[in-house]
């Protein structure tokens, strides 16, 4: 989780992606968060997070 809070308190623009593989809009927002990933690169994080595997993460915000 170290890794995880040190990316959200950057002053860098960020979004986090709670997702999971059985939830059918994952399908449609990951090809949404390359294109908004690649349009500003450098000028934002995207984190993505598998609720299945992350939970404690997940609970917490």
């Amino acid at each position: 989780m170290n890794n995880f809070d040190t990316s959200i308190e950057s002053k860098k623009l960020g979004l986090i992606d709670f997702f999971a593989t059985w939830y059918s809009s994952f399908k449609t927002q990951s090809p949404i968060l390359k294109q908004i990933k690649d349009r500003l690169g450098e000028w934002v994080t995207i984190l993505k997070v598998y609720v299945d595997k992350k939970q404690q993460i997940y609970n917490h915000y």
